[in-house]
């Protein structure tokens, strides 16, 4: 870490705590030299949320240690056998109601739930009308429908294959 960013980071503590001295600004300071920037910075931002107090240099460096364990978290990947498959108009469809539109638009669609259609139930919200977000979906590609789905599916702790998820229709 920098010197700049030493005196950053203790400008933030500083900010949050009023009632720090000059001399614990400069204790953090020194002591922030040793440490990675990066790690540093998201240790003290985390911390400033949660800390009531002013933070005891050892309670930063136990964030930063235990930051440092925490496995960085990759992109899912996308199913071998999902990468040539088309994906289906209504999937696009549903990946623009459920994460561009603001807020999501929830309704059910149809081809998720065919089993309800087929006993003549009807959902509370209704269903999403068959051609609602047509124009819009088609901005969408494959590859990003693909890229979304994993990363719900993954970030789920889903088991469903992609390819069962994406439907036959």
């Amino acid at each position: 870490m920098t010197p700049d960013e030493a005196n950053t980071l203790a400008g933030f503590l500083k900010g949050a705590y009023p009632s720090l001295t000059p001399e614990q600004i400069d204790v953090y300071e020194s002591s922030l030299l040793f440490e990675d920037a990066a790690l540093a910075s998201k240790a003290i931002l985390d911390g400033i949320r949660e800390w009531k107090y002013p933070p005891r240099y050892a309670e930063i460096v136990e964030r930063i240690r235990m930051l440092r364990r925490v496995p960085v978290a990759s992109a899912p990947a996308v199913e071998e056998a999902l990468i040539d498959a088309v994906v289906p108009d209504w999937v696009k469809r549903w990946t623009f109601a459920r994460f561009v539109v603001k807020p999501p638009d929830l309704r059910p669609f149809r081809e998720q739930h065919r089993e309800v259609e087929q006993r003549g139930e009807e959902p509370a919200m209704g269903w999403m009308p068959g051609d609602a977000y047509e124009v819009e979906a088609r901005a969408l590609t494959d590859d990003m429908v693909r890229a979304k789905v994993a990363q719900v599916t993954g970030a789920a702790g889903m088991t469903t294959p992609l390819l069962e998820l994406l439907g036959s229709e």
